[in-house]
This record gives C-alpha cells, sequence and structure tokens, in this order.
C-alpha cells in the first residue's frame, strides 16, 4: 500500500473518532442552550465544555492540514 494512502487512512480514521466525540458532547450544548432560553443555570461548566470542544476541533482541523499536504 501506498504510504500516503495509508497515512490518509489513519489520519481520516483519527479524524473521525474526534468527530465522534464532539457529537458526543453535543447533549450537553442542546441542554445548555434550552436551559439559558428558559433563563436557569446549567449544570456544566460551560467554559470547559467549550474549551474541550475548541480542543477537538483544532485536532481535527490539524489532521485536515496533514491530508491536504499528501495529496
Amino acid at each position: 500500500m501506498d504510504k500516503n494512502i495509508e497515512k490518509r487512512y489513519y489520519l481520516n480514521r483519527d479524524i473521525q473518532k474526534l468527530m465522534e466525540s464532539l457529537q458526543a458532547s453535543d447533549y450537553k450544548i442542546i441542554k445548555a442552550t434550552e436551559y439559558a432560553a428558559l433563563g436557569l443555570d446549567c449544570e456544566y461548566d460551560l467554559n470547559a465544555l467549550h474549551q474541550e470542544r475548541q480542543s477537538i476541533r483544532d485536532q481535527i482541523n490539524q489532521l485536515e492540514l496533514e491530508i491536504a499536504k499528501l495529496e
């Protein structure tokens, strides 16, 4: 197997895992939005949640850049 093809495969797999991790916390964002709309306090630390999700997005973006360099 071509090294670039193999590397793209693993990078795409890593992106998929990160996206699944991001999706796994979507319910917290939905719940926080619902609470905010009702004027209620949210049980989650939204700053920490945002930082965690942004870190995942940054990792995805970095992996996508690595894939683009291979093409």
